[in-house]
């Protein structure tokens, strides 16, 4: 008679064979056709105890979903992309139990460790991705057992870690489109099969969510001035803070937003506006719902401000004098208070000037701790000077480079101007890698176009399925928003902002009221979709930008977008451009004649946006028998325009015309 490791080998071959061929099965049609495959698992199955044969399937079926090869819910079975690999490279029983066993193990071994990987995946925001290897990588748990795990255990957050590149990990799911089509609508923008990079969060990012809860702590300004009282006093002495919501019914603690709503529309319905109940309805839930112990409370008297930590008490309700204060939290506030209005940081005065009795002062913990002493000042960003080395990797001169780095720090935005060819994408991603150490997560790229609008740039609402058939709407940040997020998080680093064609668009319209922005750096401005929460551009996000200035389907820039920029420009006339390819040569031991065509070629042109710059004559298999096809497709074709439809006029700037006329 066999023994119970075998028969419950066969079984997990014939339930795995069974998936795979037909599909997903509730419990009791698998473990029928499991009988119909292997009528020897039941036959010759003696269990201890009374132990069926399908209790013994039952049993195994949670050893394969820990070896990530099956998908169990509360319905159904589903054999998984890596248990389709298991049953091509295990097809006998005693292979593919022995495999099982091993991976059940490593499971028990090292579960806590998954466990945490779960969790970090739980955490990943809505449209926005995270590589398995970095996962892996923060978890210390194999990759490849990660996501065979995250499909077979589909925990929160499990879609959104992806292999390399962005491509979905495991292409042999049945749940491929499915999982193709949920991140999509998440409005992650994906090509050639991977989603873009740009929503992808590098390893320092998923750390930071996975940061102890003290450290994730909010604050919330509340305004003391209550129908004319100031209750400032009265926190103070009794520690807590307030919300007046006198004619509000008594709620539990974590009410949701609907709860909230519907109180405030019965209890306000005749007495108050639209308006100030929806106010209200915002208000009521952040004290009752958002606000947590350890997050911060910031309020001020006509003379200074008052801080103070929400502690773990829930809110209350209590009756107070003329009912200004029924609705409690207590509060611890610090000592050695108050604090002059004029010691308020300029940025961290800009969040507070939104209307409202309640609002979140987004990442604010560690100003407002500075100004208590409960926190070391944060070291400054600061942007990096040129060096010499990185100079001459670029064939640039060291000057010419730290002047861009000058003009950076006085004003942190910058375009690069100039002709096609002339090295304006190149020089702006190397300056940016330069000026954030390397850190390719710091760094995001963007191109505009004609049809590129505010909400591709900074937040918009995108269509979803509701699963019901219609379709609902959500708000999406664009890279804008998503980097500035990034940037507050970390202050002491830099991060930038590529946007190459910026003329390519109707900037205002994509700008909006962010053009403010550009100027004053500690200023907020309300946002068209979010104007509840104030909006500041840091100071340590730089915008580096391109334009081509031959390009005649571009918009001209307005004086408000000039005043805002400092401007650089690459010209094939002028230093440094005019020498980038002959010292490029030199220095790769090639021959000058293209520098030699180059320079001959330009001299040509009369109008100075559509002369050549050296960039399309960089590259070392030009030079290796190749200038003649690199002229006749890459440097006539952008000659087209010049002479539009005269191919004589054209003839003059081909190579063999200007070797004969050097010659002659």
């Amino acid at each position: 008679m066999a023994v119970m490791h075998q028969l419950a080998a066969k079984a997990c071959v014939a339930l795995l064979t069974v998936l795979r061929d037909v599909g997903s099965l509730s419990p009791a049609e698998a473990w029928t056709r499991v009988r119909e495959r292997a009528p020897e698992v039941e036959h010759d199955w003696v269990g201890p105890g009374g132990l069926t044969a399908g209790a013994l399937l039952r049993v195994q079926v949670n050893h394969l979903v820990k070896a990530g090869w099956v998908y169990r819910d509360d319905q159904r079975w589903e054999i998984t992309s890596a248990g389709r690999a298991a049953l091509r490279v295990h097809p006998s029983p005693q292979e593919l139990g022995s495999a099982l066993a091993e991976a059940y193990d490593h499971w028990v071994d090292r579960q806590h460790a998954y466990w945490r990987a779960f969790e970090l995946a739980g955490a990943i925001p809505e449209g926005r991705w995270a590589a398995d290897s970095d996962v892996a990588a923060i978890a210390e748990v194999s990759a490849r057992h990660l996501t065979a795990l995250l499909e077979a255990e589909r925990p929160p957050g499990w879609r959104r870690v992806l292999g390399s590149g962005g491509r979905v990990p495991n292409l042999d799911t049945s749940c491929f489109q499915a999982w193709w089509d949920e991140l999509a609508a998440e409005g992650l923008r994906h090509q050639n099969g991977h989603f873009d990079r740009v929503y992808q969060l590098g390893r320092e990012d998923l750390r930071q969510l996975l940061a102890p809860p003290e450290t994730l702590r909010r604050a919330w300004l509340l305004r003391s001035d209550v129908a004319g009282n100031n209750l400032a006093t009265l926190w103070l002495a009794d520690g807590f803070c307030s919300l007046h919501a006198h004619l509000l019914r008594e709620m539990a603690p974590g009410a949701s937003r609907a709860e909230v709503h519907a109180a405030v529309e019965d209890d306000y319905g005749e007495v108050a506006t639209y308006s100030e109940r929806t106010k209200l309805t915002t208000e009521v839930y952040s004290f009752l719902s958002q606000m947590s112990p350890g997050d911060l409370v910031v309020t001020y008297t006509d003379a200074d401000y008052h801080i103070g930590t929400l502690t773990a008490d829930p809110p209350w309700f209590k009756p107070s004098a003329n009912s200004l204060a029924t609705l409690r939290r207590r509060v611890e506030w610090f000592a050695g208070q108050p604090i002059p209005h004029d010691s308020i940081p300029a940025a961290l005065f800009a969040k507070m000037t939104p209307p409202g009795d309640l609002i979140e002062l987004p990442d604010a913990v560690p100003d407002l701790l500075e100004l208590v002493g409960d926190r070391e000042p944060s070291a400054p960003f600061t942007l990096p000077d040129i060096d010499q080395d990185f100079a001459r990797k670029l064939y640039f001169p060291a000057e010419w480079l730290q002047e861009c780095v000058e003009l950076l720090r006085e004003r942190p935005q910058l375009v690069f101007d100039g002709p096609p060819g002339t090295g304006k994408t190149y020089l702006a991603r190397k300056l940016a890698a330069h000026l954030t150490a390397g850190k390719p997560q710091n760094v995001t790229f963007i191109q505009f176009h004609a049809n590129y609008a505010y909400e591709d740039f900074f937040e918009g609402f995108r269509p979803i399925d509701d699963g019901e058939g219609g379709m609902r709407y959500v708000k999406r940040d664009g890279p804008l928003r998503t980097i500035v997020t990034a940037a507050r998080r970390h202050p002491d680093q830099v991060f930038v902002l590529l946007i190459d064609e910026l003329n390519r668009c109707n900037l205002p319209l994509v700008f909006g009221e962010l053009y403010f922005l550009l100027d004053y750096r500690d200023e907020s401005v309300a946002t068209q979709y979010s104007p509840e929460e104030p909006f500041i551009l840091p100071r340590n996000l730089v915008i580096i930008a391109t334009m081509n200035s031959a390009d005649r389907s571009t918009r001209e820039l307005d004086a408000a977008m000039r005043r805002r920029f400092a401007f650089k420009t690459l010209h094939p006339d002028e230093r440094p451009v005019c020498d980038l390819l002959a010292e490029w040569l030199r220095a790769k031991n090639l021959p000058d004649e293209a520098a030699i065509r180059l320079e001959q070629l330009n001299r040509l042109i009369q109008h100075r946006d559509f002369k050549i710059g050296p960039a399309y004559l960089m590259r070392e298999s030009i030079h290796n028998g190749g200038l003649e096809r690199a002229w006749a497709t890459q440097i006539m074709p952008a000659l087209h325009e010049l002479h539009a439809g005269d191919r004589a006029a054209l003839e003059q700037y081909t190579l063999s015309a200007l070797r004969q006329a050097r010659s002659s």
